[in-house]
């Protein structure tokens, strides 16, 4: 499209034309006419308000990495070992992933106007892989250092990626001990984690080759960073004299990852600002669809 032929069109057609455009045409565009702040200043908000219908409105994918409190895979994941075990044996990196491909995820909308929050958490009912017993001497939950989210909507698939790789976190969980119990204890983990990448693709792409990058900017809404909060229930097994390595058994009884959302009509959506528009305090949790699952509960699997 001619430079000319673009600025004579109306606004309300321009904003038409761009809303039917794919993510990716939208992003060539906004790139295209960079050099006309106008023009690609309001194609960067067109793609952000799809975009908060895509985070808001799509189906959810979540793949957390939870590493032991000695954080082998976070330092060494590109590494084909990580660590030289006891009596000489080279063990390869096995951190912690609770959720599988099927695994389904509720939104939770809370806070105000002036506070707003959209939460992940697993659907209830469902069965999920929450015992966390490393072999590889990892020690005790510690950190989760990645998270892959991905949303569907329509036929477009985002994929945003979380990392701690190039961060040091200080004090991300705490400790309370079970006053009844003195070998139980619960371990939270609570920190954030930053947006290091996001692409997207179309839902008939090849998964395999990633999509096309899409500037992380461009997720105002959701902003440069989520938070995690997961909590462990922690059981020392007694071995009986010093023990250098954690030996006990956790279960995840809590996750969730939340971001502090922007209710700003550049990024969001009228739908989302009327959740908290004119209330208190907000909580509301939107079911997520629920394929046929058929695979069996295991004794390492709880109903959240």
């Amino acid at each position: 499209m001619k430079l000319s032929t673009a600025q004579s069109i109306p606004v309300d057609i321009y904003i038409l034309i761009l809303d039917r455009l794919p993510l990716r045409d939208l992003a060539s565009f906004y790139t295209a006419y960079a050099l006309e702040p106008t023009m690609s200043q309001i194609a960067k908000w067109r793609c952000m308000i799809r975009l908060c219908n895509i985070f808001t409105q799509g189906r959810i994918q979540a793949v957390p990495v939870i590493d032991g409190e000695r954080l082998y895979y976070k330092q060494f994941r590109d590494q084909p070992f990580r660590q030289v075990a006891l009596r000489g044996a080279s063990r390869a990196t096995k951190p912690f992933c609770p959720f599988g491909e099927r695994t389904c995820f509720d939104r939770v909308f809370r806070g105000n106007y002036l506070d707003a929050w959209m939460g992940l958490r697993p659907s209830e009912g469902q069965p999920i892989n929450t015992r966390y017993e490393p072999i590889d001497n990892t020690g005790a939950p510690g950190e989760v250092v990645r998270v892959d989210v991905t949303f569907t909507y329509a036929e477009e698939v985002v994929h945003l990626e979380y990392d701690t790789k190039d961060v040091e976190l200080h004090n991300p969980f705490e400790v309370e001990y079970d006053p009844d119990d003195e070998n139980a204890k619960r371990k939270l983990l609570h920190h954030r984690i930053p947006l290091v990448k996001a692409t997207c693709r179309h839902v008939d792409d090849d998964e395999r080759r990633g999509g096309y990058s899409i500037p992380t900017e461009w997720m105002e809404f959701l902003g440069s960073e989520a938070r995690v909060n997961v909590e462990f229930v922690e059981r020392e097994t007694p071995t009986g004299g010093f023990n250098l390595y954690w030996r006990g058994i956790a279960s995840m009884r809590v996750f969730e990852i939340a971001w502090k959302i922007r209710l700003l009509e550049r990024c969001c959506s009228a739908d989302i600002i009327g959740i908290y528009r004119g209330r208190g305090n907000v909580y509301l949790v939107v079911p997520a669809e629920r394929p046929d699952l058929n695979s069996d509960e295991t004794e390492d699997s709880v109903e959240f």
